[in-house]
């Protein structure tokens, strides 16, 4: 599959939920946070293709985190995510709110 190809499938695949939703994927400690300096469809295209590098580089700055399901038994079931599968993990990047 071509990168291309590759972004376009993500991008159709990425979806927004409350963590609620994600709630079950964090108890069994498949959750990746990704931070807001990373683009979630990089990411999850760093994955898909095994771009240890990258995903090293990423991880060792901080911008990139795998969650366990202590440190997100208290996050709040109200706050939006964006996520994507990348099996075996869920991607997920907080939505920001935006001020009015």
């Amino acid at each position: 599959m071509e990168p291309t190809e590759l972004q376009t499938r993500i991008e159709g695949e990425v979806l927004e939920v409350e963590w609620d939703a994600l709630r079950p994927h964090a108890e069994r400690e498949a959750v990746v946070l990704i931070g807001p300096e990373v683009p979630l469809v990089k990411a999850a295209m760093a994955v898909t293709l095994d771009l240890k590098d990258d995903v090293a580089k990423w991880m060792s700055d901080g911008h990139i985190a795998k969650i366990s399901a202590a440190d997100a038994a208290d996050w709040p079931n109200d706050e939006r995510y964006r996520f994507v599968i990348v099996q075996p993990f869920v991607l997920v990047q907080r939505i920001v709110p935006t001020s009015e």
